[in-house]
């Protein structure tokens, strides 16, 4: 499957400071709910903290995610992980 440029930027993003490498089906799978998201908390956290919200939102248009399956997500991660980055964009996303 093809990815658009907002899936594949925030692919390249979730990677940079990690050994291990998320894939779009995979980042594309667990924010629609069909991947555990179980061993990536950390790509995650990097994809809804430091994301900037046109990427966010591109990614979810580009894939058919809906806002409240972001956060859903979002909201199973631990604690320590959900940062203000995407608090500020589902409030009036």
């Amino acid at each position: 499957m093809a990815y658009g440029k907002s899936t594949t930027s925030s692919v390249i993003s979730c990677n940079v400071s990690w050994k291990r490498t998320i894939n779009a089906e995979t980042l594309v799978g667990i924010l629609a709910g069909k991947i555990s998201p179980e061993g990536w908390q950390a790509h995650l956290e990097t994809f809804f903290n430091e994301q900037p919200e046109q990427i966010i939102i591109g990614t979810m248009k580009e894939n058919d995610l809906s806002m409240a399956q972001l956060v859903k997500i979002f909201e199973a991660l631990p604690k320590v992980f959900q940062g203000k980055n995407f608090k500020e964009i589902s409030a009036h996303g």
